[in-house]
């Protein structure tokens, strides 16, 4: 291992503030967890190594979730048409529909921004992207 290597490594109590970090929440707390100083954790987070560490943990959870948020996606979309169609009362059978319908619209407005950031890509980078 280059010397290079070793200065970007996280040290055993860096390494362990990661996951405290993202199951404690809060500084403090994941500090007091680890039997460590609240400074030490900030100074943690004054590391670019460390923040790297940390950031790709938490984008490890955000797609843990929506892949969680995709697979449910059926059920939910299940339950709302029911409610739509024989909810009980008014209120939530309108409810269901309003959701539904911001749903639909957000989607929409998804699918345009991916599809104008596809063109603008291939105006920038041609076909080799």
């Amino acid at each position: 291992m280059s010397e290079s290597d070793r200065k970007n490594e996280l040290n055993t109590n860096q390494k362990r503030a990661v996951p405290a970090l993202l199951a404690y929440g809060t500084v403090t707390a994941a500090a007091a967890a680890l039997g460590l100083g609240e400074k030490t954790l900030y100074r943690y987070l004054e590391n670019p190594n460390f923040k790297a560490e940390l950031d790709k943990a938490v984008k490890g959870l955000i797609d843990s979730a929506g892949v969680r948020l995709y697979a449910g996606q059926d059920a939910a979309l299940d339950t709302l048409e029911e409610i739509m169609e024989s909810g009980k009362r008014e209120a939530d059978r309108r409810l269901a529909a309003v959701n539904w319908l911001t749903f639909a619209v957000k989607w929409r407005e998804i699918q345009n921004v991916e599809d104008r950031l596809k063109a603008l890509e291939e105006a920038v980078y041609g076909n080799d992207k």
